[in-house]
């Protein structure tokens, strides 16, 4: 069974896995 929690969670994963990978490639370039 898939909860709003569950999905919160998820998405909140997702973007951060994004937001720490496009920091990463950031650095990486600079």
């Amino acid at each position: 069974v898939v909860t709003v929690a569950g999905l919160t969670l998820g998405v909140a994963v997702v973007i951060a896995i994004r937001l720490a990978n496009t920091g990463s490639v950031r650095g990486f370039e600079t």
